[in-house]
């Protein structure tokens, strides 16, 4: 059915096309003051990213593995062969 795409899979021209749609919207601002909230919006996120990374590193056992995005060994240790 409906299959995400995995980043290993996109292409550096897939890369280039995303950065294009995502960052082509600035050129169209009138008031280029307007840029300094979405850097603002970039600094939240960036710091939201690092406390999360962050309180995971602190507190391993806090956030469970989500069995949703987690096929078969969700224990975040990798399968070892027998012998």
């Amino acid at each position: 059915a409906g299959e995400c795409v995995r980043w290993e899979q996109w292409t550096r021209e897939d890369f280039m096309c995303m950065a294009g749609v995502l960052f082509l919207p600035s050129v169209w601002l009138r008031n280029l003051s307007w840029l300094s909230y979405f850097s603002a919006v970039g600094v939240l996120s960036s710091t939201l990213l690092l406390v999360g990374v962050v309180t995971t590193g602190f507190f391993p056992d806090s956030m469970p593995p989500s069995h949703h995005f987690c096929h078969g060994n969700c224990t975040g240790t990798q399968p070892t062969s027998p012998g």
